[in-house]
């Protein structure tokens, strides 16, 4: 059975469910993100169509609908509690199968280029001094490896639709061949 013979709400959280929203991250999103989104969505997006949130249970009914018909991957992920008294917890995540590997992409390209930008200008607060940054000549050469093979996965000419990701990647490379110092050097200028 295809979307078209599924219900309005059905086809809603799979049309959100495909976007990325950039106050809950990357995908894939939970039921609690998915909420939040349209809560979103009926506040400030009358485009959808949608005027009233549905509650927590029909977003979790329609979700397990639709990992019923093979529309949906799930996956679990433990998610560590802002509140240091509770303990972490398994959170289910969801995507469109047919996003699973541009889902993976856009994780993979996101994870290196913090990991390169940290490397080259560590962390700073408030202008102060920045810290935990550099890396070692090897995991140089691993960020530069990975970089390298994201760039072919991303390449204008070999994929459409990656051409910002592929932009990110360059950048990235271009950090790296600037130099990234040693964690013993001395600290970058903010």
């Amino acid at each position: 059975m295809t979307i078209k013979h599924y219900t309005k709400n059905r086809q809603l959280i799979m049309q959100l469910l495909s976007e990325t929203w950039d106050d809950c991250g990357l995908p894939p999103y939970s039921a609690d993100s998915l909420h939040y989104i349209l809560d979103i969505v009926v506040h400030y997006c009358p485009e959808y169509g949608i005027s009233k949130t549905p509650s927590k249970s029909q977003i979790h009914r329609t979700l397990r609908d639709l990992v019923k018909a093979g529309l949906l991957a799930v996956s679990q992920h433990k998610e560590e509690t802002h509140n240091s008294n509770k303990l972490p917890r398994w959170v289910r995540r969801y995507q469109p199968v047919a996003h699973i590997e541009r889902n993976q992409l856009l994780a993979d390209v996101s994870a290196i280029c913090n990991k390169v930008r940290r490397a080259k200008y560590g962390i700073s607060f408030f202008g102060s001094t920045p810290f935990d940054y550099g890396a070692l000549p090897d995991e140089v050469a691993i960020m530069k490896t990975t970089l390298k093979s994201l760039m072919q996965k991303t390449h204008p000419d070999k994929a459409e639709g990656y051409t910002e990701l592929f932009k990110q990647l360059k950048d990235c490379m271009s950090l790296i061949r600037s130099g990234i110092p040693l964690p013993t050097d001395p600290a970058p200028e903010v």
